[in-house]
C-alpha cells in the first residue's frame, strides 16, 4: 500500500465525486449518499423497502458477485434469469469495466462481459447454456403486457411533516427527494429547533449545493425552542391528521438522546391521533440502534432506518468487494436505479389473472415481459410480527409483511394471495 491498495471514501455531495476520485486515480472508490433521503421518502410510500435494502447490504444474507459469462455469449440480458440457478442477474460489467445495472433486456451478452449477480455466496449458484425454464414458450403462449402501476402515489399532491430537522445529516436530501416524488403544490412542514432564519439559510444552501431548486413543494418552518420540541403543548399545535407522510430525523448530542426524543414525540403524537388519523399514523423514523427499532415496533411503528449503519455497511462491503462499489454507486448515486415494491397484478395483460399457485421463475417472467425491471425478491409466505393500532381491549392488529430476497428454489410453487 498505497500502490497496490484502494481508498474507500464517502462523498456528501455528488458534484464533488470527480474531485475525490483524484485522491488516488484508478484506486479510489467513492460512495455518495445522495439517495439515502430518497430511500426514506420511498419507505413512506412502500413499507418494508428499508428492510429489503438492509437485507442486501447486511453480511448475513445475499451479496453481489461478478462472474464470467460461461459460454452464455449471444443470449440477451433478459434471458439470463432462466439460465441461472441460485442467483438473480442484476447487471453486466462490459469489457471497459463499466457497470450496467438493469441494462436493456435485449442487450446481448458479449465475449469478455462479466455478469453481476445477487447470490448467497460465490459457490451457491450455477449457470447452464440450456435454460432451466422455457421463457420464450411461456411468452409466446400469452398476450403482450405493459407495466402499469394502478395505485401509483408518486407525483401526487401531498402534505408532509419533517420533525427534528437540522443543518446536517439526511434532512436536506429528504427535502430534495420529496420535491422529486410529490406533485406540484405539495407542502412540507419542518418542525425544528433551529431558528427560522438559520433553517431557511440551511435549506437555501442545500439547494444551491445540489443545483436543485424546489419546483413541487413549498416549505413552512415551524420553529420550537429545542428543549420544548417533545412537549405535548408544542406537538398539539401540529395538524397531525392532515399529514400524508411524517418523518422523524435523529437529532441530538448522541444517538441515544436522539432516539429518546423521537420515541417521546411519536408516543405523544400517537395518543393525540384518533380514528382514521391513528390508522394513518405510519411515520418513517431515522434511528441509531436496534434497541430503538424493537421499542418502536412494540408501538406499532415499523418503518425505521439506521442511515449511519447503512452507510457503514456499504463502505465495509466496498472495501472487501469491489463489485459492491459498482452496484451501490448506482443504487445510492444520483440518477441511478432504485429498489421498489410493486403489486404483481400491475405486470399482467388485460383480463389476465395471477394463478393461485406461483413460482418465482414465473413471476420473473411476468416482470420481464412487461417492464425494464429486475425482480430480486417477493413477499414471504409467513408474517412474524403484528402492528397494533388500538388498545389491547380493542384488539386492533395488522399483519406485517416479511420479504424473501433471491428465493433459492425458483421452480417451487407457493400459494399466492
Amino acid at each position: 500500500w498505497p500502490l497496490s491498495g484502494r481508498v474507500v471514501a464517502q462523498c456528501a455531495l455528488a458534484r464533488n465525486e470527480q474531485l475525490m476520485q483524484s485522491i488516488h486515480p484508478g484506486k479510489t472508490l467513492i460512495l455518495s449518499g445522495d439517495k439515502l433521503g430518497g430511500l426514506l421518502v420511498q419507505s413512506a410510500q412502500d413499507e418494508g423497502l428499508c428492510n429489503i435494502f438492509e437485507q442486501i447490504i447486511g453480511f448475513e444474507g445475499d451479496e453481489f458477485y461478478c462472474c464470467d459469462e460461461h459460454g452464455l455469449e449471444g443470449l440477451t440480458f433478459g434471458q439470463l434469469s432462466f439460465h441461472l440457478l441460485g442467483a438473480v442477474a442484476v447487471g453486466i460489467v462490459d469489457c471497459w469495466d463499466r457497470f450496467l445495472l438493469n441494462p436493456e433486456h435485449g442487450r446481448l451478452i458479449r465475449r469478455n462481459d462479466k455478469i453481476v449477480v445477487l447470490a448467497e455466496d460465490a459457490k451457491s449458484f450455477s449457470m447452464s447454456e440450456k435454460p432451466y425454464w422455457d421463457y420464450p414458450a411461456w411468452q409466446n403462449a400469452r398476450p403482450p403486457a405493459q407495466f402499469q402501476e394502478r395505485k401509483a402515489n408518486d407525483f401526487a399532491k401531498a402534505r408532509a411533516l419533517v420533525c427534528n430537522f437540522n443543518d446536517r445529516g439526511v434532512g436536506h436530501s429528504i427535502l430534495i427527494a420529496l420535491d422529486s416524488f410529490l406533485g406540484m403544490g405539495s407542502q412540507v412542514d419542518i418542525y425544528t429547533g433551529l431558528a427560522e432564519e438559520e433553517c431557511k439559510r440551511a435549506i437555501d444552501s442545500a439547494q444551491e449545493q445540489e443545483g436543485h431548486s424546489f419546483r413541487n413543494i413549498t416549505v413552512k418552518i415551524l420553529h420550537v425552542p429545542y428543549p420544548n420540541m417533545a412537549s405535548a403543548h408544542e406537538l398539539e399545535k401540529l395538524p397531525i391528521s392532515s399529514y400524508d407522510h411524517i418523518f422523524f430525523l435523529a437529532d441530538g448530542p448522541d444517538g441515544q438522546s436522539a432516539d429518546r426524543r423521537s420515541i417521546a414525540m411519536i408516543l405523544q403524537m400517537q395518543s393525540m391521533a384518533t380514528g382514521n388519523a391513528r390508522l394513518k399514523f405510519d411515520p418513517v423514523v431515522q434511528v441509531s440502534s436496534k434497541t430503538t427499532i424493537a421499542q418502536l415496533e412494540m408501538c406499532g411503528v415499523v418503518n425505521c432506518v439506521d442511515t449511519h449503519l447503512i452507510m457503514s455497511r456499504c463502505l465495509a462491503m466496498i472495501g472487501m468487494n469491489e463489485v459492491a462499489h459498482g452496484v451501490l454507486s448506482d443504487l445510492l448515486g444520483a440518477g441511478g436505479n432504485s429498489f421498489d415494491i410493486q403489486d404483481l397484478r400491475d405486470y399482467l395483460a388485460e383480463d389476465e389473472t395471477i394463478p393461485l399457485n406461483l413460482s418465482f421463475v414465473e413471476a420473473t417472467a411476468m416482470v420481464n415481459r412487461a417492464a425494464q425491471q429486475v425482480l430480486i425478491g417477493w413477499s414471504s409466505e409467513i408474517t412474524s410480527s403484528k402492528r397494533c393500532w388500538a388498545t389491547p381491549a380493542a384488539g386492533g392488529t395488522e399483519l406485517l409483511r416479511q420479504w424473501t430476497i433471491n428465493p433459492k428454489d425458483k421452480l417451487r410453487y407457493r400459494p399466492w394471495r
